[in-house]
């Protein structure tokens, strides 16, 4: 599937919080907004269909995960990234449901790894983790995780 990613498309005045909240973040709103985490490019039809489909089923409840799903997980990770992971090591979580104090006591005193933790409120009990270091330090990271949850 090809994609344009030169494509501009407007964002403001469709409640987006990189373009809508600029003057109240930095005082003005003729700046270039590279401030958040969001994109500026249209969905893929695939995705945009997919949504459409789940929409005209009308209920919205919480969904299963099928095999297939951490299957295709799997898959992509291989493609991306050579790693063969297996579907049986993953599962779905809804979150530890913690706020960002207990959130960072967590991290600090049980995982003993400092996360990133400031998203502002509206992103409460949501962590940041930086990957852009060595690969024997991300496991590290994501094994003493696993085993602080597993305590739980």
């Amino acid at each position: 599937m090809k994609y344009n990613f030169d494509q501009i498309n407007d964002r403001k005045l469709n409640y987006s919080a990189k373009y809508d909240e600029l003057k109240l973040k930095y005082g003005k709103d003729d700046l270039i907004p590279m401030w958040i985490a969001d994109m500026d490019f249209k969905t893929a039809k695939p995705i945009i269909d997919s949504i459409i489909n789940r929409a005209e089923q009308g209920i919205f409840g919480y969904v299963s995960r099928p095999d297939s799903y951490f299957e295709s997980a799997c898959e992509w990770y291989k493609k991306k990234h050579e790693w063969n992971l297996k579907s049986e090591w993953m599962s779905h979580s809804h979150g530890l449901e913690m706020n960002d104090q207990q959130l960072k006591n967590f991290m600090n005193n049980k995982v003993k790894v400092a996360f990133g933790l400031w998203y502002g409120k509206e992103s409460e009990g949501y962590i940041r983790m930086n990957v852009a270091c060595p690969r024997s330090v991300v496991e590290q990271a994501l094994i003493r995780l696993k085993t602080a949850i597993d305590k739980l």
